[in-house]
């Protein structure tokens, strides 16, 4: 733990699954809000919000989860 608090790993996670509409979006060369907007729809969570939730459920530090992902605009 380098006498830090913390024991072991914790991985933040990002994943967007494709599927027919994200698909077609990239295939046709959308701009990117289209293809982001579509993300969100379909669930997609960006790596930063999924380290604010585990912050949230108590499971690491804000202070964590900003140093090692861009938080700006968000907290």
């Amino acid at each position: 733990c380098s006498h830090k608090g913390y024991k072991g790993r914790l991985a933040l996670i990002e994943v967007l699954r494709m599927d027919p509409t994200l698909d077609e979006l990239v295939a046709n060369h959308a701009p990117l809000h289209d293809i982001r907007r579509a993300a969100f729809e379909q669930g997609y969570r960006p790596l930063a919000e999924d380290g604010l939730q585990r912050v949230r459920d108590g499971i690491t530090t804000l202070d964590e989860v900003a140093r090692v992902v861009d938080l700006t605009g968000r907290v």
